[in-house]
């Protein structure tokens, strides 16, 4: 937990595009207290200088919450009565909280966070009340896609959120998901009359999902879904019927969201939630993309 990846919004710098990057630790006392600003941080295990596309979820979610003129982190904000300067919180996405922190305090804390099971977000504000309100009103868009859009200067170079997706996905196919031969024989069809259209079917039927390996050149199934037998867990019907699909043929964007830590599980990965509380995680998922209101997400 010694990096840490962000989204930087500056009144300057707004209209143009939205900075992101990942840091270590120490640069977080580095950051420069002129001007408006807004930055969040989430704990990242890139190495690089982008963020992963988890880190760039949770930091874009926690944008477009703050951003809402309703949100109670914008109310909470509000009640501070900013003056010239800079504030920064610590951000418990379970229940919604801000903490007042010192940059000397973060590490400590982090370790605190995680020793409870918490996933744990830093919100560094920088002005006056004028001008953070002014500024969180002019945030591109509400979702954290209209948020990436705004990272791109528009001459068709390659994002660092599409390096970070290329990324992992990359990290993702390195787990060696098994190919839909592998997925009938563990599940006993392997060498049946049926053994062809088996897995394409689940696939079809949504009981399953699956990823299109580009190196491959076919589908591989996260191994999540499949019990100690290689059947398919019952319930992942369910939660595929609520992950959206749209543009999504590739099963690549459930697949971001199924590996990246979610606030309502306290910073765990829905997949590996899935096998221990699988209804736990279809709430999650129901939460976010079937309810509405500015903290639908969280």
């Amino acid at each position: 937990m010694s990096r840490l990846s962000y989204l930087d919004i500056s009144a300057d710098t707004l209209a143009a595009h939205v900075t992101m990057g990942n840091v270590p630790l120490a640069d977080v006392a580095n950051v420069p207290e002129h001007g408006s600003g807004l930055r969040i941080y989430a704990f990242d295990n890139a190495t690089h200088g982008s963020p992963s596309l988890g880190a760039f979820s949770l930091c874009s979610r926690l944008l477009t919450s703050v951003a809402h003129r309703e949100s109670i982190f914008r109310h909470t904000l509000r009640a501070e009565h900013l003056h010239v300067g800079r504030l920064l919180y610590a951000c418990d996405l379970a229940d919604q909280h801000l903490t007042h922190v010192a940059v000397s305090e973060i590490m400590a804390l982090a370790q605190e966070w995680v020793d409870r099971g918490r996933h744990m977000m830093l919100l560094d504000v920088r002005g006056d009340d004028v001008s953070v309100e002014k500024l969180l009103d002019e945030v591109p868009g509400t979702s954290p896609d209209k948020i990436c859009a705004a990272t791109s200067g528009g001459d068709g170079e390659v994002t660092a959120d599409q390096n970070a997706k290329i990324a992992f996905r990359d990290e993702l196919l390195a787990k060696g998901w098994p190919d839909s031969h592998l997925v009938a024989k563990r599940s006993g069809v392997l060498g049946k009359p049926n053994q062809a259209p088996y897995v394409s079917g689940l696939r079809s039927r949504k009981k399953i999902l699956g990823v299109w390996s580009t190196p491959a050149q076919t589908f591989v199934h996260p191994d999540f879904q499949f019990d100690e037998f290689g059947k398919a867990r019952p319930l992942m019907k369910a939660l595929l019927a609520i992950l959206p699909d749209e543009d999504d043929r590739g099963g690549w964007n459930r697949a971001f969201w199924l590996y990246s830590p979610h606030s309502l599980l306290n910073g765990a990965l829905p997949a590996e939630e899935f096998a221990i509380d699988p209804k736990r995680v279809i709430a999650a998922a129901r939460s976010q993309f079937q309810s509405e209101g500015p903290d639908a997400h969280w």
